[in-house]
Formats: structure tokens, sequence, C-alpha cells
């Protein structure tokens, strides 16, 4: 099977249970070992989100494993030169009940669980019991008698035949010694940055990571397995921050020092599997197969194939096929491990097993996604009563099977189980608090069950439920994440925003009134990450208010909390959250009296098309262009498991591709829609056209009918007594990205869109509603140009194809070096000149930056000019061959380029390329217009919904409010025109947009290819 519904897939759980991450006592202390049931599952949108979910479930996955053995780890002692003493008994009486009572000796081994011979002892605990809860202190000692640690434990629960759970209450004193009885200093910082991984605040653990790891590698060396436990905490932290190239070395060397020990433990185990994750977040499938197989060949030789830790990593292995789409390996392997657990726990058993219930609901998935739906559902239906067995029928965990079945009976067609298993979970899930997470999943499952019925009427108001719900989330937890985080997130949601889209234009002919949701839905949604929170979260740290950053941190670590205790169960539960919710909100008005920056990522006041409708002029029309995946059968799967050889379609988006163009007026009831129905056909084959029709500056009669011809009709029926040119605020998305409208030729007129209409560009029309006012009263402008590359003119067509074929890495571009250069652009000297000279006479203060002045350091020190002009040469690369952030493969050459092309680079400076990430970074907060006056500086890679992820994006993140950029390569001659007409029209006038269209215009008289004067494009006000 290609894939099971896509619009519905089921949740997945995970084969561990991160009791560590729930329980309070979230630092492992000595004899900590963790239980093996299932984790509460994700969502599963569309399969061509899978990869993002999958992320989720790795990262979940790979996170258990690591606090599951990173616990027993900082237990781990070397029993060598220890003197042996007798280990004092105790009666370890349990009584009729079954609850443990009195005082209690448990021996512990390497690895902090029963030993397995005497000899294989390492430490012994001495603790007391009252009705089977721990009662006073509990301490672990040496085996030589030397106190080890001593602290108070809420509950300490046998795991398996060999382990133990322990939860600490951190309340109490917990205090760590050393084998000569000193106290171990190391430990304080180790159990509060523990804590605050716990509750995923990484920012606030690292500093207390570095300072252990500082004081372990003082006292102890490198050699040393509690110097590898910090490297691994170090790595672990900077991959959550999304500092992948950080953490690498951390974790590569944790794993070098855990594999020199000669006593191998869990850490042998876990050491490549940390590696493997994040090497699976970079991209790189083959290093992470081979450190998963590198991993299950070490758990065998620990604990050989009948173990708990072999079948853990049979099922990692597992969960890496299901990503490579290989469901046949996938099964094999779960099988592999439920058979493994089958033998551990005993058949009699199984049906009081979580952990078994997990991981034949993951062969479920697995064998569903091959086709083999019958077999698939046998397996859910036995897991569903494990699950009811263990958790009872009202439980989230029973929720999640029933809303796997329900979604398999949707790929079979069978509406009516789909349905009633749907609306049965999602009771449950109601039932146990209106604020949970989760609520709006199972929402979003009826959205996909009705609409497969056809049935929109009943699909509608849980769409509308669910895109709400979604958009809470959003509202509540984005400020609080750093960009990468954000993203992270967002690809987990996105899928429902798109396929919301796609039932508004189902819904549409039955309620027209849903277009204005559609409407409301791009003004929410589109370009959304461009609202960097870790942007703002730099502004308020730099703004030297320490005070000011104190409190954003203590509001930002509460919402982690509250995105946590809302996925959970529990009338206890939903008092923390209301309790927790009050605190934020005192806080978030703390913060917007204090940073007006906080007050504008924190506004949640949702904008309408009504709001946008309401700015706009009588001549003024907003348009959202929307691209959309259509819904409908995708293809057919035969259920190859059912004798019967059943087939069924299965529902879900198609590779069909409309753009819904909706129109907006002050007069337009509602939004008006203009539906392109051949939009695979713009992409490609209209889209080529375009290109080369301007590369060869040949007539393109062909391209308007395609492009405009559609919207332009339905504009002249909105404006029919307007005789004046209207103007026309326009939002692009997917293609419409890459073509500039102005330089379309209507064949019927033989004018160009610029003639016919007054084209603004905005990346989202509610960008109307924000107050555009320039800061007049601040005329400063940095003019940066004619860069000394110290290059030859001669050498430049060949170095521009190589640094289009070069690879780049991360945070710094890599381009083809040797005796390569970049050309000098002698037109960009004389245009900044210029531009100052008319600055200057207008009252403005112009800064040239030319020669080896026009460096990358000074251009990262502009603080907030009103405007910032860059004339240099621009680059994007479009085809990797890996899978590194767009903003790294776009970017400006400056001062020295041409030297670091050859090779000639100091690693202690700046390389003088500045990639769009790093221009992302800028402080250009306000600043009134930045032009890249430079080729293809427009270009990126294109997200639709999103925008173009390069220069434009960057910049933009960056504060500015306005961009001027190129789509294609331009001439330096005709650039230095355009610009300098361009500075002249708006010194003069006051008015951008104005300005720049009849610079363009002017240019066009001189040039009348739009190769020409149709390259720049201005984004903004």
């Amino acid at each position: 099977m290609d894939g099971a519904k896509k619009s519905d897939q089921p949740q997945r759980n995970l084969h561990l249970q991160a009791k560590r991450s729930q329980d309070a006592g979230y630092p492992a202390p000595l004899g900590e070992a963790f239980c093996l049931p299932a984790l509460s599952g994700v969502v599963f949108p569309q399969k061509k989100n899978y990869l993002s979910i999958l992320l989720y479930i790795m990262k979940a996955t790979l996170t258990v494993l690591f606090v599951y053995f990173s616990g027993l780890a900082f237990a781990q002692q070397s029993s060598d030169n220890q003197t042996v003493k007798t280990i004092p008994k105790h009666p370890n009486v349990t009584d009729t009940n079954g609850l443990r009572q009195g005082w209690w000796t448990i021996e512990l081994d390497n690895d902090t669980r029963r030993p397995l011979s005497p000899e294989k002892i390492v430490f012994y605990r001495i603790l007391e019991f009252k009705d089977d809860v721990p009662f006073g202190p509990t301490k672990d000692y040496y085996k030589n008698g030397v106190l080890y640690q001593e602290f108070t434990a809420l509950s300490m629960k046998p795991y398996g035949p060999r382990g133990y759970s322990v939860k600490i209450d951190y309340t109490q004193p917990y205090k760590v010694y050393w084998e000569d009885g000193s106290e171990n200093l190391i430990a304080p910082n180790r159990i509060q940055c523990d804590q605050y991984l716990s509750q995923g605040k990484y920012e606030l653990a690292l500093p207390f990571a570095q300072k252990a790891l500082t004081a372990t590698e003082k006292r102890l060396g490198k050699k040393n397995w509690r110097y590898a436990y910090f490297l691994t905490n170090m790595g672990t932290i900077h991959q959550n921050l999304g500092s992948y190239t950080v953490a690498e070395p951390y974790l590569m060397e944790a794993m070098k020092i855990t594999d020199a020990i000669n006593d191998k433990g869990l850490d042998y185990v876990k050491s490549p599997i940390d590696l493997a994750y994040l090497y699976f977040l970079m991209g790189n499938y083959s290093k992470a197969e081979q450190l998963y197989r590198e991993s299950l060949s070490r758990a065998e030789k620990l604990e050989g194939k009948e173990s708990p830790l072999y079948a853990a990593s049979v099922n990692n292995m597992a969960l890496l096929y299901d990503h490579a789409g290989d469901y046949k390996k996938g099964a094999a392997s779960y099988r592999e491990a439920a058979s493994i657990q089958e033998r551990l726990i005993g058949k009699d058993k199984l049906g009081s097993n979580a952990a078994y219930a997990t991981n034949i609901t993951n062969l479920a998935f697995a064998l569903t996604e091959q086709g083999r739906l019958a077999e698939g559902e046998r397996y859910y239906l036995q897991g569903l009563a494990i699950k009811e067995n263990v958790f009872g029928k009202q439980s989230s965990h029973y929720a999640l099977i029933l809303s796997h079945l329900a979604s398999l009976y949707l790929c079979k067609g069978d509406f009516a189980k789909a349905e009633s298993l749907n609306k049965e979970a999602l009771g449950i899930v109601q039932a146990s608090g209106k604020n949970r997470v989760d609520q709006t999943a199972y929402q979003m499952r009826l959205v996909y069950t009705y609409i497969a019925k056809k049935d929109y009427e009943a699909a509608e108001p849980y769409a509308l439920q669910a895109k709400d719900g979604y958009m809470r989330q959003v509202e509540e937890f984005f400020p609080s994440l750093s960009e990468f985080e954000k993203e992270a997130y967002y690809d987990k949601i996105r899928f429902f925003f798109r396929d919301f889209n796609a039932f508004c234009l189902l819904r549409k002919d039955q309620n027209p009134a849903i277009l204005g949701e559609l409407y409301n839905n791009q003004l929410a949604t589109k370009a959304l990450l461009l609202n960097s929170a870790s942007k703002w979260k730099q502004r308020i740290r730099s703004s030297g208010d320490k005070k000011l950053f104190a409190l954003y941190s203590d509001w930002e670590s509460n919402h982690g909390v509250l995105a946590r205790l809302s996925k959970q169960d529990g009338t206890d539960n939903q008092r923390k959250i209301d309790s927790l919710m009050q605190i934020t909100n005192v806080q978030e008005k703390e913060l917007s009296k204090r940073s007006e920056s906080f007050a504008t990522i924190s506004e949640k006041k949702r904008s309408t098309w009504q709001d946008v409708k309401n700015k706009l002029k009588p001549n003024e029309v907003a348009i959202e262009m929307i691209r959309v995946n259509t819904l409908g059968t995708a293809y057919l799967i035969t259920d190859s498991s059912d004798v019967r050889l059943p087939r069924y379609p299965i529902y879900t988006y198609t590779d069909t591709v409309y753009y819904a163009a909706l129109l907006l007026t002050a007069s337009t009831p509602t939004p008006e829609l203009v539906l392109l129905k051949n939009g695979k056909e713009l992409e490609n084959k209209y889209a080529k056209l375009y290109s080369n029709s301007i590369k060869s500056q040949t007539n393109d009669n062909e391209s308007y009918s395609q492009f405009w011809k559609p919207i332009n009709d339905r504009l002249g029926k909105l404006f029919r007594k307007t005789k004046e040119p209207i103007r026309v605020y326009f939002s692009p998305d997917g293609v419409y990205s890459q073509i500039n409208i102005n330089t379309l030729l209507n064949p019927i007129t033989k004018k160009y869109v610029l003639d016919e209409a007054k084209i603004s560009l905005v990346t989202n029309t509610k960008d109307l509603l924000v107050a555009q006012k320039e800061e007049t009263y601040n005329n400063l402008a940095y003019l940066f140009g004619f860069p000394d590359y110290g290059v030859s003119v001669e050498d430049r067509n060949a170095l521009v194809q190589k640094e289009r074929d070069a690879q780049p890495v991360y945070y710094a571009l890599t381009m083809t070096r040797g005796e390569n250069s970049l050309s000098e652009l002698p037109g960009t000297k004389k245009e900044v000149e210029n531009i100052a000279e008319m600055m200057t006479a207008s009252g403005w203060t112009p800064e040239i930056l030319t020669g080896d002045k026009a460096l990358e350091e000074t251009l990262k020190d502009c603080f907030k000019p009103r405007v910032l002009h860059i004339a240099t040469h621009g680059y994007f690369q479009p085809n990797s061959t890996t899978k590194q952030n767009p903003l790294l493969r776009s970017g400006l050459m400056l001062a020295g380029a041409g030297q670091t092309l050859a090779g000639n680079k100091d690693d202690r400076s700046e390389d003088g390329i500045l990639t769009a990430y790093e221009a992302m970074n800028l402080n250009l907060d306000n600043t009134d217009l930045v032009v890249l006056s430079a080729c293809e500086t427009g270009l990126g890679e294109v997200s639709n919904g999103e925008g173009v992820y390069g220069l434009q994006r960057a910049f933009k993140v960056a504060g500015a409010r306005s961009i001027i950029m190129s789509l294609w390569k331009v001439n330096d001659e005709t650039t230095q025109e355009l610009m300098t007409s361009f500075y002249d029209n708006w010194l003069k006038s006051g008015n951008k947009r104005e300005a720049f269209e009849k610079a363009q215009q002017i240019c066009k008289v001189k040039y009348k290819s739009p190769y020409h004067w149709g390259a720049f494009v201005m984004v903004g006000e």
C-alpha cells in the first residue's frame, strides 16, 4: 500500500514509556530504571507530511531512550579496587496485600539493576517502606560501605526481572558523594540541568550542563563515563536548540569515550542512538541507519536477544524502516520485537501489558501501510482489548486505539464504523478536559471521515472547530518557541490548514460564506513563520533590561509546561492548567507594559477578511493567491491479507493543483473566487515558457492569458466604472512567487500589466492592517557597493557557474575554490555615489561603503538604518544535494569574498559572504527600505503558504518594511539607471511604491524588454 488513508492517518504509540519526563523526579538516581508501557501517540496527518511526524516520533522515541539510559548511566561506578564490605541485611518484608513494609536492603549492579551474581554487586540501597511507599531518607552506598547518595523517594517500584522505577522529591535535600566521602559538587549542576531538561527548558539547562562538564573534566579527566554523560547532555541540548553542527562533536566524543571504557554498560548501547538521531534530524539517513544497527548489535552483545533492551532496539529499526517507506521490513521488525516480549512476559500475561499493546499497534500500522487491512485490523483489536484492560474505556490510551481503528475502517470505506469510533474517541478526550491539545486532532479525524462520505455539511462544524483549535495552539505556544522549534511544531500541523483550504473549495457551492473562512485561514497562516520568536527573544535580551528578560524567560517556561499539561488527563491536571494560565496572563500584561516588541508578538487578536475590507479604498483590491491540492480518490489498494482480495479507493489529497484567487474590495459582500484549475501546467509548462521568454527577450503572448487574464476579467467586472488603474495588493503563493506580474503582456491591448494596474506585492494582505509610517526623523542610510573582491573580470563567467554547483555547509557557504574570481561591478560604485549625492541634497546622512570598506562585519554592525542599499553580486543555489536550510543557499558577496572562493580565509573572521541565514539576524527594526541591487536576490526555495525562503525572507525577518530585489540576473548599467531614478523620485515624492513604479516606467521607455525593467520587484508597503 502506498499509504493508508492519508487524510486520516492513525496515531502512533511509542515503544518506551518516558516515565522520567512525566515524574517530578526527573534526574535519575541510583537504581532508577524505566518501564516500557506505551506513550500516548501523536497525530499522523497525510502521507506527504509523514516525514515531519516521523521526526516527532523519532525524537520522542529516542528521547525516551536517552532518559532511560542516561538516568542509569550516572549511577554507574566501577567496582575495581573497592574493598568488599559485608552488606547489611534487612527483612525485606511484604505483607499479605503484597505491600512492602519496614526496612529493606536492595543490591544493585553497575547499571543499577539487581545483579545477576554476587560478584556483580557494585552498590546497595537501604530504605524504609510504609504500605509500599518509601518513608524517610533513602541512602545508597558503594560496595565498600561509603555513602554514595541520599535523597527522599516518593516511590520506588520494581520493573521487569531486574529494574526499578524511582520518583524523587526534589523539594528535599539530595546529596551525592565521592568514594573518598567528600561531597560531589558536580551533582547539583546535574540535577538542576536534568530538571530543566525534563521541562524542555533547554536554554536554561545549558549553563548547568556546561558547568558540570567543566567540573567533571577538572576532577576526573576526559576518559571517564561521567564526562561522556555530560558531553551527551551538551549535545542533546544543542540538538534541541536546532544547532546540529554544534551538537555533533559533543555526541561523537561521548561515543568515543564510551566505546573506550572496558566495563561496557547501557551507555554502550545508548551512545550510537544519540548520534543516530542527530543524523536523522540532519537528513543523513544512511549514517543514522548504520548507527542504529550498531546499537542493535551492542544490545545483543550486552544482554542477548531475549531482553527488553534488544526488543526496544529492534523497534527503533522498525521506525527507521517506516520512515523510509519500507513497511514490509518495519512489520518484520515489529513482529520480532513482539515475539521477544511474548517470550519474556508470557502469553498468559500479555492481556495486561501495555508495552505489548503498543508494539502490536505499531505492527498494525505497518501492515495497514502495506494494504494488509484485515491483518492490521486484528492487531488493532487485540491492542484495543489490552488498553481497555489496563487503562479502562475512558482513558486516552483507549481513545487512541479507537482512532487507529477508525482510520482503518475509513480506508475500507466503512464510514459508519469510522464515524462511530471517531465520535466515541472524541467524547473520551472531551470528557477529560476542554483544553486538551489533542482534542483538535480527534475533531480533525471526524472532518476527514465526513469529507470521504461527501457529507460536507456535517464536516463543516468540526472543520471550523479544528481550525480554531490549531490556531489557539499557535497563538499560545509560538511566542515562546525558538525559530527551530516553531518550524518543527508547525510542520506537524500545517497539513490541516492546507486541507482546510481544499475543504472550503468542496463546500463553497453549498455554502458560499465558507470562502470568508478560507480567506481568514490565509490571513492567519500565510507566512506564519516569518514572525520569529527567537528574534524577539534576542531583542528582549539585548535590551539590557535584566528584569525584563528574567520575566520573559519565566513566561516562556510556563508556556512550555502548559503545552505538556494540555496533553495529559485528570481533574487535578486541569486545575494546574487553569492556575498556570492565570499566572501567564499576568506575566503577559507586565511584559507588554515593559516591552513594545513583546506586546506585538503576544497579540492574539485574529484578523479577518472584514478587517482587510475596511482598510480598502474604492479603487483598491486585495488578492490572496492560494495554492491548493484537491481532495479526492488518489489511488486504489488491494487487501492482500484478505482471501477475497478486496480493492479499496483511498480518498485523500491528490496531485491535482488549483490556484484560488480570493478578491476583496471595499464593496464586495464576501470574498470573490477566481479558480485556476490548471495549477500543474502553470508550475511547469507555463512557468518555463515565461522564464525562457524573459531570458531570450522574446515576445510572450501566452503567459498573460494563463497567469493573469482570469483574474483581470473578474477585476473588470468589479471595477466597471473605474477608469484609472486600480491598486492591487497581491499576496502570491506557489508559482506566483516566481514571476513578476507587471511583466505580463496583454496580447489584446499590447500593454503590460504595469500599464494597466498598480501591483503592490505583500507577503500577506493582513499587512494592510499594520499602520505604515516612515520614520522621517531617521535619515541614516548605509550604501554598500563595489566591494573589493580581489578578482579579475576575465574569470567572472567561469566562477558564476561554479558557485551555482557548489555544496553548502551549515552556517557558511562553501564554493568551489581555486583560481576563480568575482568580476568587479564598476556600475555599483557609480550607483551608490549617485544615491548618496541625492540623499545629501535632501538632508539625509548617507554613508558610502565601497572597496575594502564594504565588509561583512560592517554590514552586521548596521543598527536600524532607514535605508540599507547593497549593490553587489548575489547568488542562489537551487540544486543542493543536501536537505540543507535554503537560507544557507542564497546570499550576497562582500569585500574579501573572492579570497574566500580562492581558498584564502581566516576562520577567525567573517568570510565576506553574507548568507540569508546570517542576514536574518541583522537588526533592521523599522528600517523603511532594503534594496538588494544584485542578481537573483528575490530567488529562493518556494514553500507553499510560507513564501520564498531566501534573502527576501531573511531581510523581512530582520525587520525591513519594504524590500526591493531581483528575480533574474540583471545588467549592471540598467540596474544603476533604475536605482538612480527610483531614489530621485522617492526623495522628491516621499512615496516609495509610486517612485518605484515610475522608475520602471522610465526604464521601460529606454529598454523595451521586461528583462531590463522587470527584473526588480518591491515587496512590502
